[in-house]
């Protein structure tokens, strides 16, 4: 008699697997674990399901908006796992491509707006990236900064002269010596000689 509730139960446990479908409510992976449990609990009983025919199972329980996902997955190793989790990025995906159009004709909302809000801002950092939201702090001029300035070699000229002209002038206030007028303090950015007027 024993063997007889055994047999039954293993085919109950049997026909619910055949029948579990997931209907998009919850996630892929609730989904995955109410089937583990299924197959936790026909092991116990003494029916074991091998990975393939676990896999076969499980794929069959998906939903027709899977299948050509299903078709183009190939896993020789049947990792539920592994499909569950490829199958909730595509599924993201899908979604992102199906806001996306939606945005594009105006009727965008939902829970994936602010993830296609954040792709749009990345994209406006890109543009600052190649120069079109730069202005230089040399000339003000925006699409380049001061060290790649066109302008900016001869400014930069004209303010080491006047930077070095003021080093002058504190090095000979500070020796007080007509003398050490004609060379620059040490360390000076420029090699030519400097000339005193007396």
């Amino acid at each position: 008699m024993f063997g007889a509730k055994k047999h039954g139960l293993q085919s109950v446990l049997m026909t619910k697997l055949h029948l579990t479908k997931w209907d998009g409510s919850g996630t892929i992976h609730s989904h995955r674990d109410a089937m583990v449990n299924l197959r936790t609990e026909l092991a116990d009983a003494g029916t074991t399901i091998s990975d393939q025919s676990f896999h076969e199972h499980f794929t069959n329980s998906l939903p027709s908006s899977l299948d050509l996902f299903i078709t183009l997955y190939d896993d020789p190793a049947y990792d539920v796992d592994l499909l569950c989790d490829k199958s909730a990025k595509y599924e993201m995906r899908h979604k992102l491509a199906d806001t996306k159009a939606g945005k594009a004709e105006g009727t965008s909302d939902g829970p994936l707006a602010l993830f296609d809000q954040q792709a749009s801002s990345s994209s406006k950092r890109q543009g600052m990236r190649d120069g079109k939201h730069i202005t230089c702090y040399g000339c003000g001029k925006k699409g380049h900064i001061k060290s790649k300035c066109p302008d900016g070699e001869n400014k930069d000229k004209t303010r080491n002269e006047k930077h070095e002209e003021k080093q002058v002038e504190r090095f000979n206030a500070a020796k007080g010596t007509e003398a050490n007028k004609q060379r620059p303090p040490t360390g000076s950015l420029s090699t030519r000689p400097y000339l005193t007027t007396h």
